[in-house]
C-alpha cells in the first residue's frame, strides 16, 4: 500500500496539468471465490489489491500488465459490473455507492466501455443499426425513429463506418468495422469517459494502427477522457498520455508515458518494456 500511494503521490506532485479530477479510485480491493468449502474458510483470489489512483479529465491513461493481473477486473468493478470487497469509486467527488438509481443510470451513460473481442460484444441478431440505437433506446428512448436513425447515421460517419452498412449483420463485417460498430454505439450518447479493455488485441496489425488513431481522433474531437486497457506496451505508448503498471492487483508503476518507458523504476516495468516488440506505426 505505502509503495503504490508513494508512486502515485510522487507522480501527482509532478503534474503541471491541472485538469479537473473526474475518476477517483481508493483503497479498490475485489476478490475472486475460487474454492467454497464446508469445513474451513473458502479460497478467495485477490484480484485487485489496494488500488489508489485518479484520472483527470482529457488525458487517457494506459493501464497495463500481464495476463491475470486485475485489469479488466478494474474496468468491469468501476462501472459497478463486479462487486468490490472495499474502497471507494468517486466520479466528480461523489462515491457511486451513494448514486441514486436515476444517478446511476447517468452515471453508465457518461461513462462506456468498448470490449476486447467485437464478435462476441455484437449482438449475431441485430443489424447494425440497431445495435448502435441500442443506447438511445436507454438513455434517450423519447427520441423520434427518424431522429434515431440520423443520429446512429451521423455516429457511423464519425467512425468512418459507411451507411450502407445501417442493415448489415455483424457476421457480413471484417472484425475492425465490427470494432467500429462498438465504438460507435459507446460514444452515441456523448460520454464523458471511454474504457477501451484491449479493444485492438484481436485485430491485425494494420487494423490495430487504424483504431488507434480513430480513438485518438474521437478524444480530440468529443473531448473525451479514456483509460485504455492493454497487455501490449507498445499500443499504450502509442495512444496514452499517462500509463499504470499493474501486477497480481497491486498498482507497481505510475507516471507520465515518455517518464515510464524511457527511465522505468521497477523492474517488473523493466521486464516489461524490454519486451516490447517494434511500435506499431501509428
Amino acid at each position: 500500500m505505502i509503495i503504490q500511494n508513494t508512486f502515485f503521490l510522487a507522480f501527482l506532485n509532478g503534474l503541471n496539468d491541472m485538469n479537473e479530477i473526474i475518476l477517483n479510485v481508493k483503497n479498490l480491493e475485489c476478490d475472486f471465490l475460487i474454492e467454497k468449502n464446508f469445513f474451513k474458510e473458502n479460497t478467495y483470489l485477490k484480484a485487485i489489491n489496494n488500488l489508489s489512483f485518479e484520472v483527470r479529465s482529457g488525458i487517457t491513461l494506459g493501464i497495463v500488465g500481464e495476463s491475470g493481473c486485475g485489469k479488466s477486473t478494474l474496468c468491469r468493478t468501476i462501472l459497478s459490473l463486479n462487486k468490490k470487497k472495499s474502497g471507494t469509486i468517486s466520479w466528480f467527488n461523489k462515491d457511486i455507492d451513494n448514486y441514486t438509481n436515476k444517478e446511476l443510470k447517468e452515471f453508465r451513460r457518461k461513462v462506456q466501455i468498448i470490449f476486447q473481442n467485437p464478435y462476441e460484444s455484437l449482438n449475431p441478431r441485430m443489424t447494425i443499426g440497431n445495435i448502435i440505437s441500442e443506447p438511445l433506446n436507454i438513455f434517450q428512448n423519447n427520441l423520434a425513429r427518424k431522429d434515431k436513425i440520423f443520429k446512429v447515421i451521423e455516429t457511423m460517419q464519425k467512425v468512418n463506418l459507411s451507411e450502407i452498412l445501417f442493415n448489415r449483420f455483424p457476421h457480413e463485417l471484417s472484425g475492425g468495422q465490427c470494432q467500429r460498430v462498438g465504438i460507435a454505439r459507446a460514444i452515441i450518447n456523448n460520454p464523458k469517459m471511454l474504457i477501451c479493455d484491449e479493444p485492438v488485441s484481436s485485430l491485425d496489425l494494420s487494423v490495430q494502427s487504424q483504431i488507434l488513431n480513430l480513438l485518438n481522433d474521437l478524444k480530440d474531437n468529443l473531448n473525451l477522457t479514456m483509460i485504455f486497457v492493454s497487455h501490449d506496451l507498445s499500443v499504450v505508448k502509442n495512444i496514452s498520455d499517462e500509463v499504470m503498471v499493474l501486477k497480481e492487483g497491486k498498482m507497481i508503476e505510475y507516471g507520465l508515458v515518455n517518464s515510464i518507458f524511457n527511465s522505468p523504476q521497477n523492474i517488473y516495468t523493466k521486464e516489461l518494456i524490454s519486451s516490447v516488440p517494434s511500435p506499431i506505426p501509428v
